[in-house]
């Protein structure tokens, strides 16, 4: 084939397809409106009645009976349910519902003992009880030698729900607040002397031979002055306590130096620092030492002298004792404080 013969079919190709092309362009135009036209809603409606409706089969439902009996499973005795796993279906039992045991009641003598009895005949509200608490009790912080609780007073915690009601000769009747229970009486513990006998000769009565008692560096105790009763606790002494109410600002001027402690780590302010005691004062008497840094009193910080002072004021009537935390050469203790029954 030459080049002639070769442009020649080019030739007729480029002008079919030229010639199809626009005849497929003219005709797309001419039936654009049609296409885009909606259907003939009576052709349509015809060619859907046309349609063969499609049969449902019976056989394929299975009737609700052969399904339960399919699903059921039958226990022992024939009777059905629902558990289709075919165990044994454990029915729970109603819990019974007991009634709480009532929590035994507190005597007062398995929580106290009384040393000694001060009935007052002229004056019913100033008689008062010198008590001590036993193990049993449970109260944390009480002194060992034991404290005074006058009339209407409470026992300490946990066991502040009993009152001394009344004192009288034999000794003192306990109310428990909150509870329909009558009054118990204890008394102080007495001593038989019965079998005590008394010889009698020529001269006259035959005293018993002394016996003597070997000494004790423990002094008697004094309810004016303070006393150590513990390592770091304190039972605060009548006249003690209102000396210091009424000349604290002189002791501490004369007496014990103090200033706001800052913490060097964070620079905060955060406790009070004793920077000098004077040997023998009242101060020292009760625990200060220098170098102590007081923290908090009853879980309540203190970062002055005057704010600790108006603490202690203020809750007076509150608290009856008193939990100091103090801090000396990174060592934490703990200086307890029992006001006195006034």
């Amino acid at each position: 084939m030459n080049i002639g013969q070769i442009k020649l079919f080019s030739w007729v190709t480029t002008g079919a397809l030229t010639a199809g092309l626009g005849w497929y362009v003219f005709d797309y135009i001419t039936s654009m409106e049609a296409r885009h036209a909606m259907p003939d809603p009576k052709k349509a409606k015809l060619v859907l009645e046309d349609i063969e409706q499609i049969k449902v089969k019976t056989d394929d439902v299975v009737p609700y009976p052969d399904l339960q009996r399919l699903f059921h499973a039958y226990r022992k005795d024939g009777s059905a349910s629902l558990n289709w796993t075919g165990k044994e279906k454990v029915i729970e039992k109603p819990t019974e519902t007991t009634t709480p045991t009532e929590a035994p009641k507190v005597r007062v003598t398995d929580v106290v003992s009384i040393v000694m009895v001060k009935a007052d005949t002229r004056d019913p509200a100033q008689s008062a009880v010198y008590l001590r608490y036993k193990p049993a009790s449970r109260v944390q912080g009480a002194p060992p030698m034991g404290m005074l609780v006058k009339v209407g007073e409470h026992l300490l915690p946990p066991q502040d729900k009993i009152r001394l009601d009344e004192v009288v000769p034999e000794g003192g009747w306990f109310a428990f607040e909150g509870e329909e229970r009558e009054r118990e009486l204890l008394g102080p513990a007495r001593f038989d002397v019965s079998n005590f006998v008394v010889e009698v000769g020529p001269e006259g009565v035959r005293l018993p031979t002394p016996i003597m008692v070997p000494s004790s560096n423990i002094q008697p105790f004094n309810p004016n002055r303070t006393a150590k009763i513990g390592a770091n606790a304190f039972q605060i002494g009548l006249e003690d306590a209102k000396y210091f109410e009424d000349n604290y600002q002189e002791i501490f001027a004369r007496d014990v130096r103090t200033m706001r402690y800052q913490d060097p780590k964070t620079g905060r302010y955060s406790g009070i620092e004793i920077t000098s005691v004077t040997p023998g004062s009242l101060a020292a008497q009760h625990g200060a030492q220098e170098g102590d840094v007081i923290k908090s009193i009853n879980g309540h910080p203190v970062t002055s002298t005057q704010e600790a002072i108006h603490f202690v004021k203020s809750n007076s009537n509150k608290y009856s004792t008193w939990e100091v935390v103090v801090e000396n050469k990174g060592q934490s203790r703990t200086v307890t404080y029992h006001s006195p029954n006034k």
